[in-house]
């Protein structure tokens, strides 16, 4: 709007003060319901906002809690594996001791068994030699001679 002129006397004209004033509160109530309307936009926005706000700190105790939660179940988890490895261990290495000692019987009781062989060897040996010295005295020279000669020729 243009500016006001004084009248040659040094008045303002009142038509044009009139007319000033209300080109003034138009541009005024215009200001004034821009300003409100954007008081109201940013009252909204604030309470989006604040509604997002609230959910993502509802989100972030949820996570919070459950990372918490995660990371503890984690701790107990570990914690009965170990247990566990623990017991298998343990049990691995009971049956390990259980098979070496039955391995020791066994041992033992072979052993055992090859001295008793090797007596019985010793004996039927000696019984051998008995019989077959017996069977030489009994045996007419001519028979031992042929004998002799037989074992000779396969042996060649």
């Amino acid at each position: 709007m243009a500016e006001l002129k004084k009248t040659p006397t040094g008045k303002y004209n009142s038509i044009e003060v009139e007319e000033y004033v209300r080109s003034l509160r138009t541009d005024y109530e215009k200001s004034l319901k821009e300003q409100r309307e954007r008081i109201i936009q940013l009252r909204e926005e604030n309470r989006r906002q604040k509604s997002e706000l609230s959910e993502y700190v509802k989100n972030e105790r949820y996570l919070s809690s459950a990372l918490i939660e995660a990371e503890q179940r984690a701790v107990e988890i570990l914690e009965n594996a170990n247990v566990t490895a623990q017991d298998i261990q343990r049990g691995a290495k009971d049956k390990l001791d259980f098979i070496n000692e039955k391995i020791d019987e066994y041992r033992e009781k072979i052993y055992e068994i090859e001295d008793y062989a090797i007596k019985i060897l010793q004996s039927v040996i000696l019984e051998v030699s008995k019989i077959r010295e017996d069977e030489i005295r009994e045996t007419p020279r001519e028979k031992l001679d042929f004998n002799i000669e037989r074992i000779i020729d396969t042996e060649r």
